[in-house]
């Protein structure tokens, strides 16, 4: 095994390399101004949801999960995920009557092209 100190400086450098380089998004988020300007002026349009449903699968998900799940006293509103093409899920959703339709719904994916992310935006869009 290697000394702590060795390993630690390797992982310094290592985490360091991470954060120089322009394709590591995450990295940026903080710097990202604009970006954060957009998001403010978004969220004064739309005002505070009561419900959030957030679509995404797997890893494109699970941050805003665990978010949820430290912080799920601290807000009174309703988080609602969809990962999967569950039917399910969509009969739970629609068990809300049509108070579903005031939330807010954040779309999550790397890619842009998850089928399943998809599938749900396309169902609740024909929904209107």
């Amino acid at each position: 095994a290697e000394p702590p100190a060795k390993l630690e400086a390797e992982l310094r450098a290592a985490w360091k390399q991470v954060l120089s380089r322009a394709d590591v998004g995450f990295t940026q988020i903080p710097s990202a101004d604009a970006s954060w300007t957009e998001i403010e002026k978004r969220l004064e349009e739309v005002g505070h949801p009561k419900r959030l449903i957030v679509i995404g699968i797997g890893g494109s998900s699970l941050g805003t999960q665990v978010i949820h799940q430290c912080f799920r006293g601290a807000s009174a509103v309703e988080v609602f995920f969809l990962e999967s093409a569950d039917p399910a899920r969509w009969n739970l959703l629609c068990s809300m009557g049509p108070d579903w339709r005031d939330a807010h719904i954040a779309i999550v994916s790397k890619s842009g092209g998850t089928l399943e992310t998809l599938s749900w935006v396309e169902k609740l869009a024909a929904q209107d």
